[in-house]
């Protein structure tokens, strides 16, 4: 999947919504991104606790919601990101460089939900 999303490289998120689990706990499971007019979900699997991230075909009205934080991705350019691998084998986060190549936002999985880290450069 990761050559997949090279296409959102350069380029400026438009919107983000968020879709959660109405019978568990509200928590996030999916997040949207467009982007140019085209899209990325970035969801959970339940079963796993991974993270998997596709190219967005459909947004069901019915169930977006507008992250209250959106200012913190909207009008913001993608200069890199990572899918990476942990020990296990798995792929738990997905990181976006947003304005800088430094990763600067966290989509992370953790009992079968998402959690969106921003991350403070400290140095």
């Amino acid at each position: 999947m990761k050559n997949d999303l090279h296409w959102i490289l350069g380029k400026t998120i438009q919107s983000i919504y968020i879709k959660r689990d109405e019978n568990y706990n509200n928590n996030i499971i999916s997040i949207y991104l467009t982007i140019d007019n085209k899209g990325i979900v970035v969801r959970v699997n339940q079963d796993t606790d991974t993270i998997l991230v596709d190219n967005l075909i459909h947004i069901d009205d019915n169930f977006k919601e507008d992250l209250t934080l959106s200012h913190l991705f909207v009008d913001k350019k993608i200069v890199s990101f990572w899918l990476p691998v942990n020990n296990l084998g798995f792929n738990d986060v997905f990181m976006l460089g947003l304005d800088r190549f430094i990763p600067t936002h966290l989509f992370s999985s953790i009992a079968s939900c998402i959690k969106i880290n921003i991350v403070k450069q400290i140095d």
